[in-house]
């Protein structure tokens, strides 16, 4: 995902749940104070075992183009600001 300008610390959260609606990990964003976007790897999954890997780290060049795209909505409810 992108973080936009000036992104403080913590201003976007990521919650990974189970099928069961179980937290298994958070993650909270880190800061952006730069004046352009730039990307957050959080973390793959493996379809074949499920298996997650935490990545948590920043990137200047954007997105890689791959499994992501394209992509589907998968919240239900609308995000509160």
């Amino acid at each position: 995902m992108y973080l936009v300008n000036g992104s403080a610390q913590g201003a976007l959260k990521v919650t990974l749940h189970d099928k069961i609606g179980r937290i298994v990990r958070e993650w909270s964003s880190p800061e952006n104070p730069n004046n352009y976007f730039i990307s957050w790897h959080v973390f793959d999954i493996d379809g074949a075992t499920g298996a997650v890997t935490s990545f948590d780290k920043t990137s200047d060049n954007g997105l890689p183009i791959g499994p992501h795209y394209p992509t589907e909505p998968v919240c239900t409810t609308p995000m509160e600001m």
